[in-house]
């Protein structure tokens, strides 16, 4: 019998704590770079005490996010392979980071020797978080993995993801963003809004302040008639109040969407800053062969 595994990043989160096909599921990690120290992986660092801009920071000296290389993910695979006969790798968006590259390049050494499929999910967070559940538990229905990976590559276009940060230098230091746009952006004092596009990172709104963002946010939800989950990742502690009314929106116009908040993860704090804030909508994924 055909055994398939899952190998997913760190920046995934997943809303349930236990669910369905979760032991088909393996985690690769980052590494941490901050200060020109290496800080190992990211799961180890919980908390990192972030500066509120990158401006007038040396490259060498910012906080780094070091994706896991091709090395990394051939060695993974080989080790998965002792348990698994075919694999399937959904990474976060290839537009953030190195990772999936690394992956594909990684798979196509393997070529020939084993079946990988590389998927880049085109999103990340619980995006992808569910995603990854969601492609666990077709394995544990019984589905071909041809057929699985047909179903995980309809659903990408079904999660949307939204990203409002006031630090655009992280951005310019993890060549998201051009070094003059990331001055710019934050001398104005003002928040842009990101859109995850066909895995493209495009600015559609600058905001003054958080209640605007959830403002935006809320608009950019009323263009929807039914939504399965909408997802809340924030790097404030406590939240920020102003999601308050994300909250009582989603409760009244979405009443049988399900409605997740997340602490941000290291990963994505690196790469948006200490205080992005970031909604993921998810519309009813294909279960379809």
């Amino acid at each position: 019998m055909t055994s398939i595994g899952i190998l997913t990043d760190t920046t995934a989160h997943f809303p349930y704590p236990k669910f369905s096909g979760q032991e088909h599921i393996t985690l690769i990690d980052f590494t941490l770079a901050f200060r020109g120290n290496h800080l190992g992986e990211s799961r180890n660092n919980k908390t990192l005490d972030l500066p509120p801009s990158l401006i007038g920071w040396e490259a060498n000296k910012a906080p780094r996010l070091i994706p896991p290389s091709v090395e990394d993910f051939y060695q993974r695979y080989i080790l998965l392979h002792q348990r698994f006969s075919r694999l399937l790798v959904i990474t976060h968006s290839a537009r953030l980071s190195p990772t999936y590259e690394n992956a594909l390049q990684a798979a196509e050494i393997l070529h020939g020797t084993s079946q990988i499929a590389v998927i880049n999910a085109q999103t990340i967070s619980a995006g992808l978080g569910l995603l990854v559940q969601a492609t666990a538990q077709h394995i544990v229905r019984g589905l071909l993995f041809d057929q699985i990976e047909a179903i995980v590559r309809r659903n990408v276009p079904k999660i949307y993801t939204l990203i409002c940060t006031p630090s655009l230098s992280y951005l310019s230091h993890n060549g998201l963003l051009t070094h003059p746009q990331a001055i710019v952006g934050e001398m104005l004092n003002l928040l842009q809004v990101f859109s995850l596009e066909e895995d493209h990172l495009v600015p559609v709104e600058k905001v003054r302040n958080y209640r605007h963002a959830a403002e935006f946010f809320i608009e950019f939800l009323s263009e929807f008639e039914e939504l399965s989950h909408v997802a809340l990742i924030q790097t404030a502690s406590p939240p920020l109040s102003e999601t308050y009314l994300l909250r009582q929106y989603i409760s009244e116009s979405f009443p049988s969407t399900t409605f997740t908040e997340h602490k941000a993860n290291p990963p994505m704090s690196v790469l948006f800053g200490p205080r992005f804030v970031c909604l993921i909508a998810i519309e009813a994924f294909d279960p379809r062969v």
